[in-house]
């Protein structure tokens, strides 16, 4: 199974066309999608090939009217909740910071996820995009509720975007305006991460690879189960008009 995920930016002026092309040339079994626009998550509902279910990401409040961009889950394999509750609300744990203030956005008010029927065994795949303009507590109560949702058998899968900034000194550059407290600017984002992840039984694939050319910076994950074998690792270089990187495994 190839599970892609990728942040298609809000500002990729060519979302439909774009998106295309990257699953014609790699044809993923799984999608997940953060930042989709409305014309693009219209367009994605004509896909042949695909169950697809949406949730909301955030608003963008820049025009007249409010933007609403999408979380989008594509999966051939048949989504067993489809019909059931599929997302849930996080509303309750937003900050607001002078860079959603600036930028105009109102973040992070559902996460969505899919349960698949794939090799005798019931998973759960999970498309996130924590919040970017918050410190790091607020996106590791973001983690943490996600794992309320986890299936018991462990066989769990996070997709998306997480936002983390990494260490210390990226903290003090970028922090006063994402929102941090004074705590968070010296915590080490990026270490604490990887021991949430182990402590519920995940994997980082790409860890210490780039997805986020602009400041270096692991921002796109896939995370699988620690007992999983994962055959191929993928970060794909051409962005197709975003700013981060689509990012493949295949188990």
């Amino acid at each position: 199974m190839k599970i892609l995920s990728w942040n298609i930016c809000s500002d990729n002026k060519k979302q439909p066309e774009k998106l295309k092309q990257l699953l014609q040339k790699y044809d993923p079994d799984v999608v997940c999608l953060q930042e989709v626009s409305l014309e693009c998550s219209d367009s994605i509902n004509e896909y042949e090939g695909y169950h697809i279910i949406q949730a909301i990401d955030y608003y963008s409040l820049k025009k007249k009217e409010k933007a609403e961009h999408r979380l989008v889950l594509l999966s051939k394999l048949p989504i067993l909740n489809k019909d059931s509750e599929n997302k849930f609300s996080i509303s309750d744990l937003t900050k607001i910071s002078l860079w959603e203030r600036i930028n105009k956005w109102q973040e992070s008010f559902e996460f969505q996820y899919a349960e698949l029927a794939y090799e005798g065994q019931n998973i759960k795949i999970f498309n996130v995009h924590f919040e970017v303009g918050a410190g790091p507590y607020i996106r590791f109560k973001q983690f943490l509720k996600t794992t309320e949702k986890f299936n018991d058998n462990g066989h769990n899968v996070i997709c998306g975007d997480f936002n983390i900034y990494g260490k210390w000194y990226k903290n003090i550059i970028i922090g006063w305006a994402m929102g941090f407290s004074f705590k968070e600017m010296f915590i080490d984002e990026r270490r604490r991460f990887q021991k949430l992840f182990k402590a519920h039984g995940l994997q980082n694939p790409f860890y210490r690879k780039i997805t986020y050319p602009m400041f270096a910076l692991q921002l796109d994950h896939i995370l699988v189960p620690q007992g999983w074998q994962i055959k191929k690792v993928e970060l794909i270089k051409n962005r197709f008009g975003s700013d981060h990187r689509p990012i493949m495994l295949e188990v």
